[in-house]
């Protein structure tokens, strides 16, 4: 422990005794770069001086706001893994869809192919076939 350091600290203990009613004095207007030897000055005026604590006490909004934007992205990407889940679902419906499209015209042109050799067929009387 230096005198230099003891002297700071007793000079900012009696800046922060007549400047602590202010507001400017919490808000970080006066800062201990270094250490603090004081036990005093640490005890009366860490938070408002030393720079770490500084930081620490205005960075917690910060921090709170961090994690309240954390949350809603985490909402949002579950939102978007949901909305992905319904666009392939809807997807497949439709690759479904046009599946049965294709075979229920596959089953139209058969069943005209099949009416056709039928009409055609030297077997059809043209008429109801009589049991006499």
């Amino acid at each position: 422990m230096s005198n230099t350091n003891i002297a700071v600290d007793t000079a900012l203990e009696r800046i922060g005794d007549r400047l602590s009613p202010l507001p400017e004095f919490h808000e970080a207007a006066v800062l201990r770069f270094g250490p603090i030897v004081s036990d005093t000055l640490r005890n009366k005026y860490e938070a408002q001086v030393d720079l770490d604590k500084v930081v620490e006490r205005h960075s917690v909004a910060l921090v709170e706001k961090q994690a309240q934007l954390k949350a809603e992205a985490a909402e949002v990407n579950n939102s978007v893994l949901a909305l992905e889940k319904v666009v392939k679902q809807f997807a497949a419906l439709l690759a479904a869809k046009q599946q049965v499209m294709h075979l229920n015209t596959q089953h139209q042109q058969l069943l005209g192919q099949a009416a056709a050799r039928y009409v055609f067929s030297p077997l059809y009387t043209h008429g109801p076939i009589s049991p006499f």
